[in-house]
């Protein structure tokens, strides 16, 4: 299977603010970076764009990582969170903490991006559960996910195009209602 590259921007970048997830022994809290992610672009018109984005943090990795991006009424970009820290061959997510972010970015909207340090952005069994269980939760407490992406070595995969059906809400390019 071919995926779609992410090539390099050549827009001039905007800045948002990023969240970390910190572990502590009282279950954890998240808190705001000092250094504001720069990012290519503003309005997220599609996926490749929202995955430029989650590619400024997940780039060059050696672990998988988890991170949440909040998208305002018009699909521009407002913060992001990263979620959970994982290992070279995973990483977990419950969806307490996955709500959590999103409460954090502030925003109706969201779209959540992980990376496979292999390379290969092709959706595991989990991917498609967590995206299952992502949805039901994330919509329960009234956000929309939007998109769940994949990225690998200079490529991804949206778990939307690959199954439209499982995702109800309005896509990128339709715009927020």
């Amino acid at each position: 299977m071919s995926w779609e590259k992410i090539p390099e921007s050549r827009s001039r970048p905007y800045a948002i603010e990023r969240y970390v997830f910190v572990d502590s022994l009282k279950g954890g809290r998240f808190r705001r970076d000092p250094e504001p992610l720069l990012v290519p672009c503003r309005v997220l018109g599609t996926s490749l764009e929202a995955a430029r984005v989650f590619d400024e943090c997940l780039r060059g990795l050696a672990h998988e990582e988890f991170w949440v991006l909040g998208l305002d009424q018009e699909c521009r970009a407002q913060k992001i969170v990263r979620a959970a820290v994982g290992s070279e061959g995973g990483v977990e997510l419950d969806g307490g903490r996955a709500v959590r972010a999103a409460m954090i970015a502030g925003c109706g909207a969201v779209v959540v991006a992980h990376h496979h340090p292999c390379g290969d952005p092709m959706p595991s069994l989990t991917d498609w559960c967590t995206t299952r269980e992502l949805l039901d939760g994330l919509c329960a407490v009234g956000f929309e996910l939007v998109d769940h992406l994949v990225l690998g070595d200079g490529v991804y995969a949206s778990l939307r195009s690959l199954n439209e059906p499982m995702f109800t809400a309005a896509t990128f390019t339709e715009g927020r209602p």
